[in-house]
């Protein structure tokens, strides 16, 4: 996945598809309710907490992890994601990731523990990497639904896909788009394009 670079005017397209494509986060029927497909605010109107465009980057009201760019790098380096349920130590990847630790987001978890064929709308696996000694990390790579269909306008990109090679809240990603081939290769033999097991071991 290291070869995968995305520039930003792809990605900018990309993601407004979605935004207007009206699948995506909130969108999802099965279960749903008012309540969460929208919120009311302060003078009584109501926001749709679907996914939605801002300056080219993807927003999911329904998503606790962030799909902009920026901002997930940022919410990845201070560990945001540290009280998500996890693997117990670092392992060897079965993919091209090497070294690796992975954390699910509660809403993945629990589809997970039920065995669902396909996951929620804001499900997340979040992956750190690490060097080859397996105590330095590297970089995280992530995973978010993001369209109530994973295959939404094409194989995989009702996920926003994210890979960086780097610790700092400034480092740039490899990869984050839509449905990138390079994930979505491997992860499609997964469950809903999730190739992590429960529980997790």
């Amino acid at each position: 996945m290291r070869s995968i670079a995305w520039p930003q005017a792809t990605l900018a397209a990309a993601l407004l598809a979605v935004g207007a494509g009206g699948a995506a986060c909130g969108d999802d029927d099965a279960g749903g309710s008012a309540a969460r497909d929208a919120r009311v605010e302060g003078d009584g109107s109501r926001r749709d907490a679907g996914a939605s465009t801002r300056d080219g980057a993807l927003a999911c009201a329904a998503c606790d992890v962030p799909v902009a760019p920026a901002a997930l790098q940022t919410w990845l380096a201070t560990r945001q994601y540290e009280g998500f349920a996890h693997e117990g130590a670092v392992k060897n990847s079965e993919g091209p990731h090497g070294k690796v630790r992975v954390f699910v987001n509660p809403l993945l978890a629990e589809s997970l523990a039920a065995g669902a064929s396909s996951h929620p709308l804001g499900a997340a696996a979040i992956k750190e990497l690490y060097a080859q000694d397996g105590t330095t990390l590297s970089g995280w790579a992530v995973e978010v639904k993001v369209a109530a269909s994973s295959d939404s306008g094409g194989r995989g990109k009702g996920w926003y896909w994210y890979e960086a090679f780097g610790t700092s809240a400034s480092a740039t990603p490899e990869v984050s788009a839509l449905g990138a081939a390079g994930c979505t290769g491997c992860h499609a033999e997964g469950r809903d394009y999730v190739t992590t097991t429960w529980p997790l071991r």
